[in-house]
């Protein structure tokens, strides 16, 4: 949907993070997230990003250093 929108409006572009990628760097790590909770890691970087720098692997990377997953 956001690709449609973007292939229409040519003035930006936008980067999309998603579930996998959390999913991706979790099992490197193994641990073995649901869906929810891998929500739960994107709207915390998503939070706690800084807009000077973006997302990069590394946010992924800190915010599950930084979440609480027992």
């Amino acid at each position: 949907m956001a690709h449609d929108y973007l292939g229409r409006h040519s003035s930006f572009i936008s980067i999309t993070w998603d579930i996998d990628d959390v999913k991706g760097v979790a099992s490197d790590r193994n641990l073995q997230l649901t869906d929810d909770r891998c929500l739960d890691v994107l709207d915390y970087i998503e939070s706690n990003h800084d807009a000077n720098i973006g997302i990069s692997w590394d946010s992924i990377h800190f915010a599950l250093d930084s979440m609480d997953f027992d």
